[in-house]
This record gives C-alpha cells, sequence and structure tokens, in this order.
C-alpha cells in the first residue's frame, strides 16, 4: 500500500515539474493552461493500429496498379508498421484552451493533440505558426 501510495505521489510531482511553452515565429513565448492526459495502452493500441491498418489498405489497394505497384505496395507496409509503431509510442495527449498570442488576433485554440516531439499549430486568422514544447 505504501508503494502505491509514493508512485502516485511520484507521478504527481513528475506532472507538475512539465513546462508547456508555445512558441511562435517572433520569438514570443507564453505557458499555456494546458493538461496532459496520458494514455491508457489500450488507447495507444488503437491509435497505433489504426495508422498500421489505414497504410496496410493502401498498400493492399496499390497491388491493383499495373506499374507502380512494385513500389507503392513495399513503401505502405513498410510505412505501415513504422508509423504503427512510431504512433504506439507517443504517451500523452495535450489539452488545451488557449487564445492566439498575437494582437490583432483574438482567436482560441480549442483541442486535444496526441504529443509528440514536433507538434506544430497553425491559426487560422493570423497564419501564425507555433511549437509547441514540453519542458520536463
Amino acid at each position: 500500500m505504501n508503494l502505491n501510495k509514493s508512485v502516485s505521489a511520484f507521478l504527481n510531482w513528475v506532472k507538475l515539474r512539465m513546462k508547456i511553452i508555445l512558441s511562435s515565429d517572433q520569438s514570443k513565448f507564453m505557458l499555456p493552461e494546458a493538461r496532459l492526459i496520458k494514455l491508457s495502452s489500450l488507447e495507444r493500441f488503437k491509435i497505433s493500429m489504426r495508422k498500421f491498418g489505414s497504410f496496410f489498405l493502401l498498400g493492399l489497394a496499390a497491388v491493383f496498379i499495373p506499374v507502380l505497384h512494385f513500389f507503392l505496395v513495399p513503401l505502405f507496409l513498410i510505412l505501415s508498421v513504422v508509423l504503427g509503431v512510431k504512433a504506439y509510442a507517443i504517451v500523452y495527449r495535450l489539452h488545451f484552451v488557449e487564445p492566439c498570442p498575437c494582437i490583432e488576433c483574438k482567436q482560441v485554440f480549442k483541442s486535444e493533440f496526441l504529443l509528440d516531439e514536433n507538434l506544430r499549430l497553425t491559426c487560422n486568422k493570423c497564419f501564425c505558426r507555433y511549437l509547441v514544447d514540453v519542458k520536463k
């Protein structure tokens, strides 16, 4: 019992230590109020099987293309495995509601994103590009 309490306390400490930084091309930095939601292994498996299945089906459909199937079928099969494993490696989902830091634009980002190493957002009004970075 004490081990479970100490593990949960350690996990809460790790969550508090993560800083989420949203940076733009103009080098503006802001710290959005965001939640990191840890995905269960079943959710990660579902996401990875969706990626694997979509590219695997594209590989099967490419069999019927006369000459290009020698190139497309191995490409889609390799992509299905690589992207499936990469999708399973994503552990966190980022949920935040934050306004665009641009002065002219007042659009609010409301979304959930799978947090990988290079998550980029684009504002639809002012077309500013943002990079989401997680510092541990």
